[in-house]
């Protein structure tokens, strides 16, 4: 065989093999890709079972107070048997966190309490994000992702609360938002300071879809309230539909 044949041949063979080890390199982690990592945690009798399908365990409330399960080991996961292997898991609603980790279910599977208060009404679409990577992160070698299959979940809340909203400041009073998810609601916001003591009761209608209410910090015995928080208790009516309750924090935001 002629000299440039032989090296073509090398020049070739080189390539190919720096290709395929880089397209390991990418999918695996440990030696293993992110699926069989899945399945390592795994505590499902079935092999076949994606070990991250969540199973809803409970709802309670309008808002909802959602918990879900799924067939991973929650210390096989935190305690990973490769010693450089970082896994992470995570519970995304429409693509975005809405919980950080989950917690250890009595059986050792992974838990996810979900608080929804906070979210639109509506349909949503939540599944679980598994992440895998390097502790060391050596090299340009990137975390693996793979996420479950959705799951619907139906929020029917009548109004929302968001946790960067509300605050209230000594000079400017107190400001009380909330969003309605249909007008011509009737409202309550009844205020306690951090014993339970009554500070003040609002009520009203409301024709469009926003609640905005100021409060001077006055109680309704003539006392300036100057805690550093008070708790906010939101009581919605929505015609044709049972009253909504939603109790809120609120703390000093403001100079």
């Amino acid at each position: 065989m002629k000299l440039w044949l032989r090296i073509l041949a090398l020049v070739v063979g080189v390539t190919t093999w720096l290709f395929l080890w880089n397209q390991y390199r990418l999918n695996h982690v440990e030696g293993r890709t992110i699926g069989q990592w899945a399945h390592v945690f795994s505590t499902a009798a079935n092999p076949k079972e994606n070990p991250l399908a969540l199973q809803l365990l409970t709802t309670r409330g309008e808002g909802g107070n959602w918990l879900f399960e799924f067939p991973m080991s929650y210390d096989a996961v935190h305690r990973p048997q490769a010693t450089n292997l970082d896994a992470r898991l995570s519970l995304l609603m429409d693509g975005r966190c809405v919980v950080l980790e989950p917690r250890r279910a009595t059986n050792g599977n992974c838990l996810f309490a979900w608080h929804a208060i906070y979210e639109s009404p509506g349909t949503h679409q939540v599944q679980t994000l598994l992440v895998i990577g390097r502790k060391d992160r050596v090299g340009d070698v990137p975390e693996l992702e793979d996420l479950g299959p959705p799951y619907t979940v139906l929020l029917t809340n009548a109004f929302q609360l968001a946790p960067n909203w509300n605050g209230y400041s000594p000079l400017r009073g107190a400001f009380l938002y909330a969003e309605m998810a249909s007008q011509n609601a009737q409202y309550e916001i009844t205020l306690y300071d951090s014993s339970g003591y009554l500070l003040k009761v609002f009520q009203g209608n409301l024709s469009g879809t926003t609640l905005d209410q100021n409060w001077d910090l006055m109680d309704d015995r003539g006392n300036r309230f100057s805690g550093s928080s008070f708790n906010a208790v939101f009581r919605v009516t929505v015609p044709g539909r049972a009253p909504e309750v939603q109790t809120q924090t609120v703390h000093r935001a403001y100079p």
